[in-house]
């Protein structure tokens, strides 16, 4: 697997009438009640059986108009542990639904699950996502349900501190890039 595994799913369940694979349910993970209950991924492929375990649940715009001129490339493929650690992981943290109490390490490789979603109205063009991180070899799956909080400030796109009248706390923090490796 690679360093960020990126699984794009609809939200639909039929097209025309044809039933497509729709990521409706991870909406469930708004909830961090359910996160408690169901805090692993499994993903299977052709060469293995893969554990990962849910360390952040956020919102992301993809259009850079929607925030400050920047989109948190979250989808990049090619990450590499200097860029994990030079701003990837302070993003994920910033637009964290909820903590959940499971870490995120530069050296981590993790799953991103994506798909669309409409929260801050129909014009704007959000992603709900869900990383997970390789179970760590020696890690239960289990979690400390008591770690989970909720972050009340967690990071939204400047359309929506500008429609709710607020000041953006996140206006001027750095805008990280991927760095080809």
């Amino acid at each position: 697997i690679s360093k960020n595994t990126v699984i794009h799913g609809h939200t639909t369940g039929k097209s025309d009438g044809i039933p497509k694979q729709s990521f409706r349910s991870l909406y469930d993970y708004r909830n961090k009640d359910h996160f408690i209950k169901n805090p692993i991924i499994r993903y299977s492929t052709l060469y293995g059986e893969y554990t990962f375990k849910i360390c952040a649940v956020f919102l992301s715009s993809t259009m850079p108009n929607d925030d400050n001129g920047y989109f948190f490339n979250y989808i990049y493929p090619d990450m590499s542990d200097s860029n994990m650690a030079a701003g990837y992981i302070e993003q994920v943290k910033q637009r964290a639904l909820y903590e959940t109490g499971v870490s995120l390490e530069p050296t981590d490789k993790v799953i991103t699950l994506s798909t669309c979603i409409y929260d801050y109205g129909k014009n704007i063009d959000t992603r709900f996502v869900v990383v997970g991180r390789l179970l760590h070899e020696g890690e239960t799956e289990e979690i400390d349900a008591s770690l989970v909080k909720d972050n009340p400030d967690y990071r939204r796109p400047q359309v929506w501190y500008n429609s709710k009248g607020k000041t953006n706390p996140y206006k001027n923090t750095a805008k990280w890039q991927p760095s080809p490796n």
